[in-house]
């Protein structure tokens, strides 16, 4: 938390495109920056006395830690004589391809394998090693690879730091908990429907196991009406990994989206995006009540969420803090499109899937 008549402690820099610090300030007239999840863009707007080129790179350090850091895409010359310049780390900004196979693994020992694999800005913070997974192939993107391990675990998370730290581990136990009354927080509690999935078919690779596996939620169908979805999943060749993720996908997708909205008027900077957060004190209200067996009965009927965007405001000596949360399972915005989005094209994984011991003529794995 953050006194509201003590100027908070910042530093702001600009470096050019081959990394030289063109200048450092610890004092400007405007500073927003906002954090998201790993598959949303982050961003910087600040005003500086200088001017920045596109492609140079703006970081913004709180407390003496890195807190976002973004390359220049706009710039704009003010009646002041101030530039206002706008930086971005694009999403999936630390993200690289891997290909490798797991038999019997632990899904937090696949992630680190993963992350020393894609030798890129990834590196291993907090990762625990979990349940085991039948068989996983990689053949795509950490962050796709790292989303279905969290939901094939059943109740697990992950979370990248602007230095590209991972953590990776079960969703049960909050990382912070706050009390909006005592802290002068305003709570605008939010919820949505729109991207509700009570009913998932998760099918693998058409050419190889095209057989689906299904999950439903019969509680979720009855509050909210059907909602079907269906996904093609390449990692996961084996049917019961496949209906484990189809699990663990429904205990988060078929509830409504947690979409609260946290104001700190005097500044919040304990807070990271991915932080798990649970709400509690006389200034909580059971606004919505959880159905049941929602999010797998993890969190006892407590009103609680995930960090999906932390906005820091500075002006002059006041800081403000706006969060939004989403669910509590939820590690990337929209899960299944992440999923989607990391996956090789089906020819491409299918000539992956060749080396394997098991292709042969009876396998189904053959070309002619």
């Amino acid at each position: 938390m953050h006194g509201g008549g003590e100027a908070p402690i910042y530093r702001v820099e600009l470096h050019d495109a081959q990394g030289l610090r063109r200048g450092a300030w610890t004092e400007v007239d405007a500073l927003e920056i906002i954090r998201t999840p790993p598959d949303r863009a982050d961003r910087i707007i600040v005003e500086l006395p200088i001017a920045a080129k596109l492609g140079w790179t703006v970081q913004v350090w709180l407390d003496n830690r890195l807190t976002v850091s973004g390359t220049v895409t706009h710039k704009l010359v003010l009646a002041s004589g101030v530039v206002e310049v706008v930086a971005e780390q694009a999403a999936f900004a630390f993200d690289n391809t891997v290909t490798a196979r797991y038999d019997n693994w632990f899904v937090g020992d696949i992630a680190a394998d993963l992350i020393e694999r894609a030798s890129g800005p990834l590196h291993c913070g907090s990762i625990a090693s979990g349940p085991r997974i039948g068989r996983f192939e990689a053949a795509g993107s950490v962050y796709g690879a790292m989303t279905l391990l969290a939901y094939g675990a059943s109740g697990w998370a992950w979370s990248v730091d602007p230095m590209g730290q991972v953590r990776f581990r079960p969703a049960e136990q909050p990382d912070r908990v706050i009390m909006p009354e005592a802290r002068g927080l305003v709570v605008r509690p939010e919820r949505t429907t729109r991207g509700v999935v009570n009913t998932l078919t998760v099918a693998g690779h058409p050419l190889l196991d095209a057989v689906g596996v299904t999950a439903t939620r019969p509680t979720s169908v009855a509050a909210y009406g059907p909602a079907e979805d269906r996904i093609e999943v390449f990692a996961l060749p084996r049917a019961a990994d496949r209906q484990q993720f189809a699990e663990g996908l429904l205990d988060d997708l078929a509830y409504a989206d947690v979409a609260d909205r946290i104001d700190a008027p005097h500044g919040y900077l304990a807070v990271e995006v991915g932080d798990l957060v649970a709400l509690r004190g006389s200034g909580v209200a059971d606004t919505f009540p959880q159905l049941a067996g929602q999010w797998g009965d993890r969190f006892d009927g407590e009103q609680v969420g995930r960090v999906r965007t932390v906005r820091h405001r500075i002006r002059g000596v006041r800081l403000e803090t706006a969060l939004t949360l989403m669910p509590p399972l939820r590690s990337v915005t929209n899960p299944l499109a992440v999923i989607r989005r990391s996956q090789p094209a089906a020819g491409a994984y299918f000539q992956f899937g060749l080396d394997d011991p098991a292709v042969g003529l009876d396998s189904g794995r053959h070309l002619d």
